[in-house]
């Protein structure tokens, strides 16, 4: 079979009438080659980028330099200067950490919209390159069909539906197809083992869940079953690797200030489940508000994609509790007599929501609400869902959560 012209994809861009063309049908190329030459234009492109990211790098530094130069607090001044620092030493431009100084995250606002200028060219030419291959990949199939040739005709057809996960960012996906497949859920399909970690309290404990990746608790325990049962859908679909973070007991504001959080950071993975909401955040005993606990999540949030930029957040809003009124353990020693959950907790459920709806690549997967309703329509019966007052059970795994969770991700059914 003919290689396809060396200039071929770079025509893409600018004739995508020519994917019809039966002259390139008749040239007959090869996913292999084709795949070649896209990774080659993206080398192209990316160095591009990086030329751009550079030039703005200087402009970064040039600017905390000229803050330096005013009249400024010693506790001002040595923030700017590790900012400059840290500028300076890291291979990556990207916003650091929040800071407790105003100069330094107005800097961080800045920078974090110029990254975006200086990428955007790149974007927009690498989705109207994937867009016009997909559509090659599309006629290339329906060429082979006619010829009989139906296996052949599969494999275009699957390349091509992988391409926006394999090439394009989270946001980009997002943004080209809302309420449709993530790119976790794309890279699964294509067999490219996407990594996945569960981070949460006990409501999200369970070390069967883990798949090929480690699984880490603060204490001993399996108190829930959505974990185990979500791996082995997951692993239907394709090779995949899954792991966990959780804290029993611990609100979000503890598991950051533990520095729990780091593990996970270092990992990059593709995705993370986070759940700390209405199983932690509404607590009375933490005292944390629901603007304060929608804060922490964006704080994990920024740490986690300054980690991986690509990375796809679902946040689980978990079940409606009903100890409500009741004290355990974690409540009575520190003297507080508060019950584990208290009447708050759909406020916290919809934090989920509209935090979700407010960021790109940021999911809500929304039980809470589908569990509140079954508790309305018979208390009772809404008990077989439920192991105790703060955990699911296998029932509530099978039938609620995962399935949810599956929805949302975009397996088709």
């Amino acid at each position: 079979m003919k290689c396809p012209n060396r200039n071929f994809l770079s025509l893409l861009l600018v004739f995508p009438a020519l994917l019809l063309s039966s002259l390139y049908l008749q040239a007959s190329p090869t996913i292999e080659s084709m795949q070649e030459r896209l990774e080659e234009e993206i080398a192209k492109l990316d160095q591009e980028r990086d030329e751009r990211i550079e030039a703005l790098r200087k402009q970064y530094l040039g600017a905390v330099e000229r803050q330096l130069g005013g009249n400024l607090t010693p506790a001002n001044r040595e923030a700017l200067e590790a900012e400059r620092d840290r500028v300076r030493s890291e291979d990556d431009l990207h916003p650091g950490s929040p800071s407790d100084h105003p100069a330094v995250n107005r800097l961080h606002e800045a920078l974090i919209e110029q990254i975006e200028i200086a990428e955007q060219p790149r974007i927009d030419r690498l989705t109207t390159l994937i867009e016009n291959l997909q559509n090659f990949s599309e006629a290339q199939a329906r060429n082979l069909r006619q010829q009989g040739q139906r296996d052949r005709a599969e494999e275009w057809e699957n390349w091509g539906k992988a391409l926006p996960a394999r090439h394009l960012s989270a946001r980009a996906v997002a943004a080209g197809a809302p309420g449709g497949k993530t790119r976790f859920m794309s890279l699964l399909e294509a067999g490219d083992e996407p990594y996945l970690i569960i981070v949460g309290t006990s409501t999200s404990e369970h070390r069967g869940g883990a798949v090929n990746a480690p699984w880490r608790q603060c204490a001993s325990g399996n108190r829930t079953n959505w974990p185990p049962v979500l791996a082995d859908k997951l692993k239907d679909i394709g090779p995949v690797k899954i792991g966990g973070r959780t804290c029993a007991g611990v609100s979000l504001k503890e598991f950051l200030d533990r520095g729990q959080l780091d593990w996970v950071v270092e990992q990059k993975p593709d995705a993370v489940i986070v759940e700390f909401a209405t199983g932690a955040d509404a607590v009375g005993r933490f005292n944390i508000t629901v603007a304060e606990s929608r804060q922490y999540h964006e704080t994990m949030i920024e740490k986690l994609r300054g980690a991986n930029p690509d990375m796809e957040i679902f946040l689980w809003n978990g079940m409606r509790s009903t100890n409500q009124g009741r004290r355990n353990y974690w409540d009575d020693r520190n003297g507080s007599g508060r019950s584990a959950s208290d009447e708050g907790q759909p406020e916290y459920a919809q934090m989920y929501v509209e935090l979700a709806n407010s960021m790109p690549g940021v999911y809500a997967v929304d039980t809470y609400t589908i569990f509140q309703e079954l508790y309305e329509e018979d208390s009772n019966a809404y008990r077989t869902f439920i192991r105790d007052g703060n955990h699911t059970n296998r029932r509530g795994a099978e039938e609620i959560i995962v399935p949810k969770i599956l929805e949302v991700m975009g397996k088709e059914d």
